[in-house]
């Protein structure tokens, strides 16, 4: 049993079994599987590598609340079949999982969908929205979206009865991520986010890196998790950081920005 298995937060317990109550069995059962499959970032050596090379999906720098940002370009969509895309979004959110620092538990989604993006099919955006909502509860802090053209627009009019009514708030689109303070310019790209990082995604650097820094990070979570005593309902805070707090004071709070660049920084987008 790993921590983030025998830590599961309240909030996600009873989010879960509301879906459940909802009828959402199957998607529940899937998505625990996979959750299960592609739980360790060694796995992403066999089955993603491929998957990955685009550039598709990237994991780069934090927001102002120190949540990991996660870049989505559906224009380098490289995938052919629903299902691996679907796999690999549940792989790249499990690794965001594993760069969220002490006290911060939510990401920060930048979707950009200019240079030509294609648009996702109707089932594929329903079961991610249905990942996200059903098994992945309250761990979006923000989807920042980009770049939405007339006929997305209208896509996403499709889709907006299916997203629940607190992730429709987080949404936002066409944002100044800068201006609008969610980002620090050292933190954000250059290209499309209007960022000072100069980010250039070399796959044969990057991914090694990325699996590296999730494996370390993981491996010291598990030496403190069973330092703790390995039992269900420590907190994250708890085996992230070595100490014990109370149930009232685990909660997200700001996280200096300091503490975060030693996994994502601009001069070394991957420095350790």
């Amino acid at each position: 049993m790993s921590p983030q298995v025998s830590s599961c937060r309240e909030v996600e317990i009873n989010k879960s079994s509301h879906s459940a109550a909802r009828g959402h069995f199957k998607v529940e059962k899937r998505v625990s599987n996979l959750r299960r499959r592609f739980n360790k970032p060694c796995r992403a050596r066999i089955l993603f590598i491929a998957k990955a090379v685009t550039g598709k999906q990237i994991l780069f720098g934090y927001d102002l609340r120190g949540r990991p940002g996660l870049y989505l370009f559906p224009s380098r969509q490289n995938t052919d079949g629903p299902e691996r895309q679907i796999q690999f979004t549940v792989w790249m959110l499990e690794r965001t999982i594993d760069l969220m620092g002490p006290g911060v538990e939510t990401l920060a989604l930048l979707i950009n969908y200019g240079d030509k993006a294609k648009n996702p099919s109707l089932s594929v955006a329903r079961t991610v929205l249905n990942i996200l909502q059903d098994h992945y509860p309250e761990r979006l802090g923000a989807a920042l979206i980009l770049n939405v053209p007339f006929l997305l627009n209208a896509f996403y009019k499709l889709i907006n009865p299916f997203i629940d009514p607190v992730s429709r708030d987080k949404m936002k689109f066409n944002p100044r991520v800068i201006e609008d303070k969610l980002f620090t310019g050292d933190m954000v790209m250059s290209e499309w986010w209007g960022g000072d990082c100069d980010f250039e995604y070399v796959h044969d650097k990057y991914w090694p890196t990325l699996v590296s820094i999730c494996e370390s990070r993981r491996k010291v979570w598990l030496e403190k998790w069973r330092t703790l005593g390995g039992t269900v309902g420590l907190k994250e805070w708890e085996y992230k950081s070595g100490k014990t707090i109370s149930v009232a004071a685990n909660k997200e709070k700001v996280v200096d920005q300091p503490e975060q660049l030693d996994v994502l920084s601009c001069v070394d987008p991957m420095a350790v």
